[in-house]
């Protein structure tokens, strides 16, 4: 973003809240083209049917791991095969 120098910026997100302290509405100028929120989605049927896994801790090499902010190893190849195996 820093590169470009449009005159108008347009974005799109469907977490416009986030915990990381990016102000995704001030990045954009404040621009909202459309907002639906989830309830309303929902009663609309505008979203797809998915599968949740609830996975309640993270272990590696059979520890816990307490400090998750590393999320890269929320993408291991242990916990993908163990949502596979349940699919």
């Amino acid at each position: 973003m820093d590169y470009f120098k449009p005159t108008f910026w347009l974005g799109m997100t469907a977490s416009p809240e986030r915990t990381d302290d990016f102000d995704v509405f001030e990045a954009f100028g404040h621009h909202i083209a459309y907002e639906i929120r989830l309830q309303q989605a929902m009663e609309e049927n505008l979203l797809c049917l998915f599968h949740y896994f609830g996975i309640t801790d993270l272990r590696m090499d059979g520890k816990v791991v307490d400090d998750k902010s590393d999320y890269n190893l929320l993408t291991s190849d242990t916990r993908v095969d163990y949502v596979i195996e349940r699919a």
